[in-house]
């Protein structure tokens, strides 16, 4: 059904690397040890900015929070005259698979 409604029209996909959630909870780990030695000499809570950073991080590799999050900012912004907002396929968008409306 979600095919045949974008058949003929032309689409961005996105497709996330299989490893990618590997990496990033790696570099995560790392950037959170290394908060936790500099908040020792430079005091704040370095470690919970980290944590706040990971959290985001790992909130954009869910594609279907991010096509959600593009459909609603295309409902709040879509019908202003200069600012252009790809429709999401939400029937076929994944996890790990973002497929949206081509624009020029």
């Amino acid at each position: 059904r979600d095919a045949a409604k974008w058949g003929g029209k032309t689409v961005a996909v996105k497709v996330q690397r299989p490893d990618v959630s590997e990496s990033v909870s790696l570099d995560m780990y790392l950037l959170r040890r290394t908060a936790m030695w500099l908040s020792k000499f430079r005091g704040g809570d370095l470690v919970s900015i980290a944590d706040q950073f990971g959290m985001q991080l790992f909130g954009e590799l869910d594609y279907l929070r991010e096509a959600d999050n593009c459909e609603r900012f295309r409902e709040m912004y879509g019908d202003w005259e200069d600012v252009v907002v790809p429709e999401a396929c939400l029937g076929l968008t994944r996890r790990r698979v973002l497929v949206m409306e081509w624009v020029e």
